[in-house]
C-alpha cells in the first residue's frame, strides 16, 4: 500500500501493485545479480 488510490479506484489497487512488481522484477533481478545475487544485509545479519 505504498501507493494509495482514491476510494473510487480502490478496486485497482491490487492489479496495479502486481503490474508494478512484474515490470520492476527484471530490473531488481539484474541489480541483485550485480551485487552477488542477494542482499548484502543478509550476510551481515547472518554474521551477528
Amino acid at each position: 500500500d505504498i501507493i494509495r488510490l482514491p476510494r473510487l479506484f480502490r478496486f485497482l489497487q491490487k492489479p496495479l501493485a502486481q503490474f508494478i512488481s512484474v515490470v520492476r522484477a527484471p530490473k531488481s533481478k539484474e541489480g541483485y545479480a550485480s551485487i552477488g545475487g542477494g542482499s548484502p544485509l543478509r550476510k551481515i545479519t547472518d554474521a551477528q
